[in-house]
C-alpha cells in the first residue's frame, strides 16, 4: 500500500484515478462475469489504500470513487 505522507498531491491524485478505475474492473469481474482475477484480500487492500488517501486528501475524492458506489 502506498503511504499518503510520501505522495505529492499530483501523484495522490494519479494514484485515486488508478485506484478508481482499477476498483471498477473488479467489480465488474466479480460481479457481472462471475470471473474474479484478485483475491477477496487483494481487493480489500486496494480499497484500504484508496479510503488511506482520500482520508489523506479529502479534496481530491473522485465522483468515481470506490466509495461513491
Amino acid at each position: 500500500m502506498t503511504d499518503p505522507a510520501s505522495l505529492s498531491e499530483a501523484e495522490a491524485a494519479n494514484r485515486l484515478m488508478r485506484l478508481a478505475r482499477e476498483v471498477a474492473r473488479h467489480n465488474r469481474l466479480y460481479h457481472d462475469q462471475d470471473a474474479p482475477e484478485i483475491s477477496d484480500a487483494a481487493y480489500d487492500a486496494l480499497i484500504a489504500e484508496n479510503n488511506a488517501l482520500e482520508a489523506a486528501f479529502p479534496h481530491l475524492v473522485r465522483a468515481d470513487s470506490p466509495n461513491a458506489q
